[in-house]
């Protein structure tokens, strides 16, 4: 399974020496549409120029949509809209290249290949699936992850959650083909393991929410996910308890499209802007009323802020620091906000010795509804 990240650009390349074309298939769900949503078409540039580039990123990209994390307290899917599938044809000089080499084969053997395989082998036929995620300028052009069985989030980060809640999973994206998929919690010497999908789950492509405990776990575990029995990935997970602030609970899309849980545990402060115009009063008679005044505020409404402190993390939350300012989807407590900040320090061990992150939020909606 080709994964992309929409919000980083995906060239499609396309020789031919007069014209090129590229019909682009996107959907949800499993059921792919007859008919492509979007055809582009360009002439070649040039005599000695003839590949174009086709960006499909964007229309990828208005196809997902992250609305808020719902946890589940056992492996469910996230749904349709938090990812999406897509199929690309190419066309050189309005010919099909992948649709005329399988006429070739029928006509010289009678039988061939799904056409899937034979597009990939003429490289004018691509199938993947899109998430919101992004790529990093240093991982080049048209980064693409292959894998069938692929975590949106970092094994490298060692995950805590506010004691005595069961609020945060990972998102597991997955290519069904028949194998089965299981999660594996180990807390206090004990396994308990979970099926994710199983030898008889249709086939087709999942995101499946793993939560990173499981209901009751008092103390620290560990996550694996499993392959037919083979180990693919492991988290590191435990608790954390705060006894003098109340925790605020940070949910946002990381940088591999899936949602992240960041737990502010330290002190909260609040703040208020406020917006106004304003405008000169004209009294109807010289004996003008003292109680009026002579100007007036109209169209005041505000914005309340918020500056969340994480408490002492460990240094590998840098990824996390990143991932959250960077991020376009932010829900605080499940209330929608935007950042605030613009700039922080990337903290280590060795340099700052306690790490603790600072960030401000401001609240993506007016404090008064003026919604119309």
């Amino acid at each position: 399974m080709k994964i992309i990240n929409a919000r980083s650009p995906y060239f499609i390349e396309v020789t031919g020496s007069s014209t090129t074309s590229v019909q682009l298939y996107i959907w949800n769900g499993q059921t792919e549409p007859a008919s492509p949503q979007y055809t582009f078409t360009k002439p070649a540039p040039s005599v000695t120029q003839t590949t174009s580039n086709y960006n499909i990123s964007p229309y990828i990209e208005e196809y997902i949509a992250n609305v808020y994390p719902l946890y589940n307290a056992t492996p469910a899917s996230e749904g349709n809209q938090s990812f999406c599938q897509f199929k690309v044809i190419k066309f050189s000089n309005g010919v099909n290249r992948t649709l005329a080499f399988k006429t070739r084969v029928l006509a010289d053997s009678g039988t061939f290949e799904a056409d899937n395989c034979v597009g990939t082998l003429m490289e004018d036929f691509i199938m993947g699936v899109g998430v919101d995620g992004y790529n990093k300028y240093s991982d080049g052009y048209n980064k693409i992850t292959n894998s069938d069985v692929y975590p949106l989030t970092s094994q490298a980060i060692s995950y805590n959650y506010e004691e005595g809640t069961d609020k945060t999973y990972l998102n597991l994206l997955i290519n069904h083909t028949g194998s089965t998929i299981t999660s594996e919690y180990v807390h206090q010497n004990t396994t308990y393991t979970y099926t994710i999908v199983s030898n008889t789950t249709a086939s087709g492509v999942y995101n499946m929410k793993i939560p990173y405990k499981l209901n009751g776990f008092t103390s620290s575990n560990i996550l694996r996910i499993k392959n037919n029995g083979t180990l693919l990935y492991t988290f590191n997970v435990s608790p954390k308890c705060e006894s003098k602030y109340t925790p605020v609970l940070c949910s946002f899309i990381n940088r591999y499209g899936g949602w992240s849980f960041l737990t502010f545990y330290k002190a909260k402060s609040e703040s208020i802007s406020i917006t106004s115009e304003q405008y000169k009063i004209l009294s109807p008679t010289v004996n003008y009323d003292i109680y009026k005044g002579q100007y007036q505020n109209i169209n005041i409404n505000g914005q309340k802020s918020v500056t969340l402190n994480t408490g002492f993390v460990e240094e590998n939350y840098n990824e996390l620091i990143e991932d959250l300012l960077l991020s376009k989807k932010i829900l605080m407590d499940n209330v929608p906000v935007n950042i605030k900040t613009t700039a922080t320090d990337l903290k280590t061990a060795l340099r700052d010795k306690n790490i603790n992150y600072t960030i401000e939020f401001v609240y993506s909606s007016d404090m008064i509804n003026n919604v119309i």
